[in-house]
Order: structure tokens, then sequence, then C-alpha cells
């Protein structure tokens, strides 16, 4: 008769107490990953290839706007596709933020700041603070539609992109 013995129970035993210990940050992993992910793939779509959430064209600058962009010290584009980029304030502020479920993509600077006193003219002193990139980004919506939400290609890079993520997090722990 032959007796076999295994440790299998204490090796699953194991693995389940790793998984359990680092289960939090391989999932705070894979948000931040897959959330940079997408925020490059939405800065080229509406900053360089001036596209919206539907994957359409946003818009046409006039010809009035496009030579504006073109002097310095923007020098800008000679394509009259719009973009939502003149000096790159707003594509700069754009990225990835802590949510209470992970992670999201949104503007760093959400307060409005005060001008300058020594920049302050009679009129800036009398008109409203400045808007910032965030309130910027729901009146380009207002006028030119859905550009920051995610186009069902981007949506659906998301999963390939998450389980490369964990995998590569399980090699990484020795788990796989």
């Amino acid at each position: 008769m032959i007796k076999i013995s295994s440790n299998i129970g204490a090796v699953a035993a194991s693995l389940t107490t790793k998984l359990k210990e680092f289960q939090g940050s391989i999932k705070d992993k894979v948000l931040r990953t897959v959330a940079v992910d997408e925020l490059a793939k939405v800065k080229v779509r509406i900053h360089q290839d001036g596209k919206n959430a539907d994957d359409a064209q946003i818009g046409e600058y006039s010809s009035a706007y496009l030579k504006y962009r073109q002097k310095k010290p923007f020098n800008n584009t000679a394509s009259s596709t719009i973009i939502f980029s003149l000096t790159r304030k707003m594509q700069n502020d754009f990225t990835v933020l802590p949510t209470e479920k992970g992670y999201g993509l949104g503007w760093l600077s959400t307060l409005r700041s005060e001008p300058k006193a020594e920049t302050k003219s009679k009129k800036q002193s009398k008109s409203k603070k400045p808007l910032t990139n965030y309130e910027i980004s729901q009146f380009l919506e207002e006028r030119f539609g859905s550009v920051w939400s995610l186009t069902d290609g981007e949506k659906a890079a998301i999963k390939p992109v998450a389980d490369r993520a964990v995998r590569e997090e399980l090699v990484r722990l020795r788990l796989l």
C-alpha cells in the first residue's frame, strides 16, 4: 500500500492569508493603473485628436480664433480642429484623483484662485473670480456635448488593463 501526504492545506491557507493581507494594496494598485491608463487615452483623444466621447470631432475653430491661436505666445496649432488646449493649463490640471471608491479623472484646481493684487486692473477687481478648469469643462460640455466621458473603446480597454495589472501584482507578490 502506498501512503501519500501533502502540504496542500498549509499552502492554500498561506496563499489565502497572503491574498487577504494584500487585497487592499492589489485593488488600489489595479484601480490606479486603470485610471492612469485611461487618463493618457482621454488626454490624447481630447487635447491632440480633438474628439468627444462619441469619438467624433469636437468641432472646428473659426478662422479668426485659429489665427489668434497661431500667434505668440501660443504658436499652438495649424489645424482648425478644436482640441481644448491653448495654454495647456486645463490639460495639465486634468489628472488622476483619489475617490471614495478608488480613483477617477478630474481637475486638481477645484477652488477659484484670487487674482494677484499687483495684477488686478480696475475691470478685474469688479469682475468675478476666474473660473476653475472644472467649471470651464462644464461650460465646454454644455456647448460641445459630452467630451470628458469615456468612449466605448476606452471603457472596453479597462478590463484588459485591470487583468494585466492584477496578474503583474500577483506575480510581484509571488502568488502566481
